[in-house]
């Protein structure tokens, strides 16, 4: 079964509610007030079956000037709309008002229905019939076709039915492959069952049983219930007017506005980037800076623009702006806003969202300009590369897909070449061009200033402590790290050593005297490994000068050659020597005391302090007053 979402549009007192209860047999008007004053105020609901299996929700709007945006709330979420025009009125300032808040809203088809000809000659209609198409022209309903219909004798209301069949047909059903989001129109509570709202499901599918946040309040809950058109269903698809019993939480707390969504998938939002477009029948144009209200969704909000392309906005004109929002919002790329004065009183445009979560902007961006038309011409992949460029480091897959309001396939699908992925299990990692130059960058930095801090270290640093250097804040993985260093490894920029990164054009530059006391010193490291000798010891004992003997000393304890316990440089043989003996040791023994380990080693206490000291920094021991023990 196709499902399809219509909406009426028109001028206060057309008979648009009128119309639709002869089309559904379903009341429109639910509140006392309603039925009191013979006007809608609030939202109404019903459906209609076509004899091809499709059936279509109906919106009915209020068409008074104050309720318009009550109005932009119900028209958000349509498939197509049908404009009413009552013939003893014919075109009316809210007809033309609606008519620019569907073709803002990006309503692609739909027709006109002449509502009331059971109180005109028929000259009349034909007359009405020639306005509207002078006022629809230039709009998506340029062509639709016009009926005339009397909501109160039934003339016409099979030839409209039809109309509506015909207009069925050619739309398309909305995907049910995206992330799920349902606009609130309404929240109330119902005896025996809690809270209830109800709304468009602007995209997606919704399950009984699932869980669900609602944005941007911030808040979760569980779906208890489903209905569509007043029956129970397991779930419910794009496009259908649904009902959603909530657990967990109180109709008061909810609101229109807020948003149903699928859990984790959507970050609220306090400024979109997009193009908007100012209606061609205003009177003055909008300033950079201009206060509007602004509605996305059944969203309204006090908002500010901010133009990137220039300083004034024509009526008719459209730019590239970002829109300050005075609260949070649920938006992604390619949803419609509208965009009406400050005090609400007049429509003064409206545009699309191409970039829900932007950074802020000077005025005149021409940049921002240019990667927001990008994002316009080409759609997600480029939308993905702004969300890379924005970054100060590489994204979660999970994370970009939540900014996007896409599905984590969709985003995948959406790589290009220049994009990297880095599968880390069930996330993975994206950068692009500018974050793998920055962090190359580092990388480079780092490894230069280790061998200039450790000259006599072929090696260089390993992965782990290279990290640390160079993503001091864990912004990311590791993995992207290697991914980045095999890279510089391929452009001929850095080169493995024994298990180490080190920078290709890195030498270890000894003269021959210099790797002389190298080698000597090492040597009689090794000769005495739990006693060595200081460098005092060393200048008495070798024959070079005590000068070059300190030198290269200094050398091999900041090269790690000699590992500094405090009283002398320990080989990192002996290091881990007398660690092997020290663990198997206290494995047996469950702690020792500094004298123990002294005998276990045939040392001095002096030297078995320091390798003591050694081993407390390191975190291999734990020490309980005068015994150490393994952690």
């Amino acid at each position: 079964m196709k499902h399809l979402v219509a909406g009426t549009a028109g001028h206060i007192d057309h008979g648009k509610s009128a119309l639709v209860k002869a089309l559904t047999g379903i009341e429109m008007d639910r509140l006392p007030e309603e039925k009191r004053r013979g006007i809608s105020i609030e939202l109404g609901y019903a459906f209609l079956d076509l004899p091809d299996g499709t059936r279509i929700g109906m919106v009915d709007v209020p068409g008074h000037e104050r309720f318009v945006r009550t109005m932009v709330a119900g028209a958000t979420g349509i498939d197509f709309a049908i404009l009413v025009v009552a013939a003893d009125d014919s075109v009316m300032p809210q007809t033309r008002e609606h008519l620019a808040i569907l073709n803002l809203l990006g309503v692609r088809d739909g027709l006109v229905a002449v509502n009331k000809i059971d109180l005109v000659e028929p000259d009349m209609v034909e007359l009405v019939a020639e306005e509207i198409r002078e006022t629809v022209a230039g709009t998506f309903l340029a062509n639709a076709r016009i009926v005339p219909v009397s909501s109160i004798t039934g003339a016409g209301i099979g030839e409209l039915r039809a109309a509506i069949a015909e207009v069925a047909a050619r739309v398309p059903e909305r995907g049910i492959g995206s992330l799920a989001r349902v606009p609130i129109d309404r929240s109330f509570a119902i005896a025996g069952h809690g809270t209830v709202v109800t709304g468009t499901v602007a995209s997606g599918t919704l399950r009984v049983g699932e869980e669900v946040d609602i944005l941007p309040r911030g808040v979760a809950a569980r779906i208890r219930g489903l209905q569509w058109h007043g029956a129970p269903v397991e779930q419910v698809f794009a496009g259908q007017r649904a009902a959603l019993n909530l657990a967990g939480i109180k109709h008061d707390e909810l609101a229109r506005g807020d948003v149903v969504c699928a859990r984790g998938a959507f970050v609220p939002t306090s400024m979109v980037d997009g193009l908007v477009v100012l209606d061609r029948n205003q009177a003055h144009a909008v300033k950079h800076g201009a206060s509007v209200s602004f509605h996305l969704g059944t969203s309204e909000v006090p908002a500010r623009i901010a133009l990137l392309d220039r300083l004034r906005l024509e009526p008719g004109e459209q730019g590239w702006a970002q829109v300050r929002l005075a609260a949070q919002i649920v938006a992604r790329r390619g949803d419609r806003f509208i965009l009406r004065t400050a005090g609400g009183d007049a429509t003064l445009g409206g545009g699309q969202v191409l970039d829900a979560h932007p950074l802020k902007h000077r005025r005149q961006r021409v940049d921002a300009a240019i990667a927001l038309e990008a994002i316009g011409q080409k759609g997600l992949s480029a939308a993905v590369v702004n969300e890379l460029h924005k970054a100060s480091a590489p994204l979660r897959v999970s994370a970009l897909c939540r900014l996007l309001g896409e599905g984590r396939a969709d985003v995948e699908a959406a790589l290009g070449d220049a994009i990297r992925l880095v599968p880390t299990g069930a996330d993975a990692w994206l950068y692009g061009r500018e974050q793998a130059d920055s962090i190359a960058g580092r990388v480079l930095a780092a490894l230069a200033a280790h061998h200039k801090e450790k000259p006599l270290l072929a090696t260089g640093l390993a992965l782990t402590p290279l990290s640390s250097r160079v993503d001091p804040e864990r912004l990311f993985s590791e993995d992207v790290l290697a991914a980045i260093l095999d890279e510089l490894a391929v452009a001929g920029k850095v080169r493995r050593v024994e298990g180490t990164f080190a920078l290709v054009s890195h030498r270890v530059q000894l003269d021959s005297r210099q790797a002389a006391i190298r080698a000597a010193i090492l040597d009689a490291a090794l000769a005495r490994p739990f006693m060595p000798p200081t460098p005092q010891d060393l200048q008495g004992a070798l024959p070079f000068p005590p000068p070059q003997i300190a030198s290269v000393y200094e050398a091999l304890l900041k090269s790690g050659e000699l590992v500094d316990c405090e009283v002398c440089g320990f080989h990192p043989q002996a290091i881990e020597d007398a660690w092997r003996q020290f663990e198997a040791f206290l494995r047996q023994h469950g702690q020792a005391t500094v004298s123990e380990f002294r005998q276990l080693l045939g040392t001095t206490r002096r030297y078995a302090m320091g390798l003591m000291q050694h081993f407390d920094a390191a975190g291999r021991v734990v020490r309980d007053g005068d015994v150490r023990r393994l952690p």
